[in-house]
């Protein structure tokens, strides 16, 4: 058990190796934390309920939204035809699709998805699993 003079012989001890700097700088933060514990604001000033209502009639809202300018992009959509692929069809342009996970381009590929339908009526889809484990 740690008695109460080896604790003050403990803070002497620290106090004295450390430097001039530290001393101040750790005194600085603790009156400042000792400032923002205990200040208080006496100059707040409360209003009257005629003010406040005063002020609450005065008082008109801003819209949450601004003005949409006609020539905003959002406004402007494009038309995407075909099927999702590696390469799509954005306004009549032909377009490297690269926010599709077809990174081989097997969507494309005809054998590929027969085997997936007839995979799919076999085994079905669930939200996390097999047909059969789940029931």
């Amino acid at each position: 058990m740690v008695t109460t003079p080896y604790i003050i012989n403990e803070i002497y001890d620290i106090i004295q190796k450390s430097t001039a700097f530290e001393l101040t700088l750790e005194a600085l933060l603790a009156l400042g934390v000792i400032w923002i514990v205990l200040y208080k604001r006496n100059g707040r000033k409360r209003l009257t309920p005629e003010q406040r209502e005063k002020l609450i009639e005065e008082w008109t809202p801003e819209p949450l939204v601004g003005d949409v300018p006609e020539d905003h992009p959002a406004l402007h959509t494009h038309l995407v035809q075909g099927r999702v692929g590696k390469v799509i069809n954005i306004d009549g342009k032909q377009c490297l699709n690269l926010a599709s996970h077809n990174y081989l381009g097997l969507v494309e590929d005809d054998h590929i998805q027969q085997e997936a339908i007839k995979s799919l009526r076999k085994y079905g889809v669930g939200s996390c699993g097999p047909r059969g484990f789940y029931g």
